[in-house]
């Protein structure tokens, strides 16, 4: 999503101009816009309520849904949306540019403004705005993000009447708690059933992820038992499972599936098991300047790197990936979504989950697997990385900041002390005492790395 905003100060210009261009409807003599980047799979529910209302639809497009509950009830509708978003609304009637993100901040959402904050051009990408608006050093002081869960007008209702407002439309702390532990158990089971029960009816072609952690394990285990029960109605029938561990053989993920099929027959769940290969040397060079690229910003840990080379992979078996995902890894799940073509659906991120979570005391992944233990198969099936894969993954990196470091114009050389890096860099393995040391320097050197790439682009 790119757009240039057209001067909102001239009477001379009675709407934005936008492109590629947006969904577009006319009511009377005033004009609604709307340029959408969003993965939103309630709009079937907002649809048959809207049309309850006499509302027509004339496409099958989630962009005219919004655009209708907008003039159904404003800026409420943008509470009702479940997925991630980010959108811009031109409303002729008032003369106001609307633009709101999603409350998880799954979808980015930057604008670039004056510094009489008239804005002048948006996008889901920073390097967008640069194209948009020309020099990268004169602009980049002027491009601010929308934060998740908020919604920005921009109103012009004459000469010297232009206004700009940044409001707050979710409230994560907004429910009371008050549940015994046992109904506590209860509505989590039943928000993530609600959640992936309506991502897998609104998707088709669905691959899941083989991970060690009560968050995945427990999507990976419910789209095991709705596989097994209602194949047909959620799409089901051409499951992948993808496994990125070099030590789980294809015996020991099924033996890890089996355990995780508590209801229906296991004979009527159909999947394929899918096992990624880990990136070799020269595939993790290229891919350091792909994702940098892609997610714009460098990343603090080397996990969203691996994590968007084997999104990168599972493109290439099928359409959509159901994912777990923490607040650090959205980016990088929507920098793969958008440049590898892969649907990523994010069901921990769903924002009246996350507002219930939010309201239980000392909330952690504990609940998860309390709530769902009955699901989850034997960890000790589920192979864990151990010091063998971070030497492989910290001598990978060695070599290939090695690799930059030989170029006399890289910028890195500019900004650290090489005489001190030098001894972290010549390091021995077996010096470091845990593997959260190990880590520690493995997410350095990935940061570094990403630097360059990102220093050379920008």
């Amino acid at each position: 999503m790119s757009h240039i905003y057209g001067s909102i100060n001239s009477d001379e210009t009675p709407a934005p101009v936008m492109y590629p261009g947006p969904l577009i409807k006319w009511i009377g003599k005033n004009i609604y816009m709307i340029a959408a980047d969003e993965n939103i799979y309630n709009t079937e529910d907002i649809k048959r309520i809207l049309q309850l209302n006499n509302h027509c639809f004339y496409t099958r497009d989630c962009p005219e849904v919004i655009l209708e509950g907008y003039l159904e009830w404003g800026e409420d509708v943008f509470e009702k949306l479940r997925g991630g978003f980010s959108v811009a609304i031109w409303d002729g009637s008032k003369r106001t540019f609307i633009a709101a993100r999603d409350p998880a901040g799954i979808k980015p959402f930057f604008y670039y403004t004056k510094e009489d904050d008239i804005i002048l051009s948006f996008a889901s990408k920073i390097k967008l705005l640069f194209e948009n608006t020309g020099s990268t050093a004169n602009c980049l002081g002027n491009i601010k993000e929308l934060p998740p869960g908020h919604f920005l007008t921009h109103n012009n209702s004459g000469p010297g009447l232009c206004s700009f407002e940044l409001k707050n439309f979710f409230n994560f702390s907004k429910c009371i708690y008050r549940d015994s532990h046992e109904r506590t158990m209860e509505k989590i089971r039943d928000h993530v059933f609600d959640t992936l029960e309506k991502q897998l009816s609104a998707n088709t072609d669905i691959g899941v992820f083989l991970f060690d952690d009560p968050c995945s394990l427990t999507i990976l285990s419910t789209v095991l038992n709705y596989a097994a029960n209602f194949c047909d109605l959620y799409n089901l029938g051409n499951l992948k499972i993808f496994s990125t561990h070099p030590a789980h053989s294809m015996r020991s993920i099924q033996s890890i599936l089996d355990d995780m099929i508590i209801c229906g027959s296991p004979l009527n769940c159909k999947y394929n098991i899918i096992q990624l290969p880990p990136p070799g040397l020269e595939d993790m060079l290229s891919l350091f300047g792909r994702f940098t690229s892609a997610r714009e910003l460098p990343s603090r840990s080397f996990s969203e790197v691996k994590a968007f080379f084997a999104l990168k992979e599972a493109s290439k078996h099928c359409k959509t990936i159901i994912s777990y995902d923490n607040s650090e890894m959205r980016r990088t799940y929507e920098s793969a979504a958008s440049s590898e073509g892969i649907n990523v659906l994010l069901p921990f991120s769903d924002c009246k989950m996350l507002q219930y979570f939010s309201c239980i005391p000392g909330f952690d992944k504990s609940f998860i697997s309390e709530a769902f233990q009955d699901f989850l198969p034997d960890r000790r099936l589920i192979a864990k990385e151990g010091r063998n894969t971070f030497e492989n993954d910290l001598y990978m990196l060695k070599t290939i900041l090695n690799v930059l470091l030989d170029n006399d114009s890289s910028p890195l050389h500019y900004i650290i002390d090489m005489q001190r890096f030098a001894y972290l860099f010549m390091k021995d393995f077996r010096s470091y005492k845990t593997n959260n040391d190990i880590l520690r320097d493995i997410n350095l050197f990935s940061f570094l790395i990403q630097l360059d790439f990102f220093l050379k682009m920008y």
